[in-house]
């Protein structure tokens, strides 16, 4: 409790420095009880919401109905904490407010996408890792109930850039920055699924 309550007030003053109105959410699967995930999840968004209520940021647009919503890659890992980001947008939608929601690769994809690089730049075969990686998407599109053919052109991808890098020995910066967004690319298109999936309103930018 008061390792998360340090995390939101530090969270609150990140957004305040930067004159951000900010909703930040945390439901990783260490700060979560298995029966209480929505009550905690609602404790953590009144005491943000109450924090951010008593430091008011400076911002040109201070009657903005926009809020950022961020998770990372253990919140977005499950179709359990699926459910409870689907709720508190919902929630938030229901207070009149337009979420931006941003969130991280799945837990373990970007390390798996740092390894897989080292290993192509090796000039070593990818299949195995490239396989573990796209089966952790198909497990996750499974349990949310959505269907994985919109993340097929990311994998697609993914095995012609590791190709060239292979071929050539290396990754320029640009490379290397296309390969690991596939993480986030893919999770956040699988979320997005999901979310329309459920009646909300999303758009995939």
């Amino acid at each position: 409790m008061q390792r998360s309550l340090r995390e939101a007030r530090r969270i609150i003053r990140a957004g305040v420095s930067f004159g951000l109105d900010v909703f930040t959410c945390f439901i990783d699967t260490c700060w979560i009880s298995a029966d209480d995930s929505c009550n905690w999840s609602r404790y953590m968004s009144s005491v943000i919401h109450e924090g951010l209520a008593s430091h008011p940021a400076e911002t040109p647009y201070p009657d903005s109905k926009w809020i950022v919503m961020k998770f990372g890659g253990h919140s977005v890992a499950t179709a359990k904490n699926w459910e409870i980001i689907a709720s508190l947008l919902k929630s938030r939608l229901g207070e009149g407010l337009l979420p931006v929601v941003a969130h991280s690769a799945i837990a373990g994809i970007s390390d798996a996408l740092e390894n897989l690089l080292e290993v192509a730049e090796r000039g070593e075969t990818t299949g195995t890792l490239l396989d573990g990686i796209w089966q952790a998407h198909k497990e996750l599109a499974r349990d949310l109930g959505v269907d994985t053919s919109s993340i097929e052109g990311y994998s697609k991808t993914l095995q012609e850039l590791l190709s060239g890098i292979q071929l050539e020995g290396g990754a320029s910066p640009r490379i290397h920055a296309r390969i690991l967004a596939t993480g986030e690319l893919a999770a956040t298109t699988l979320g997005a699924s999901y979310l329309t999936m459920k009646g909300l309103p999303v758009t995939l930018r």
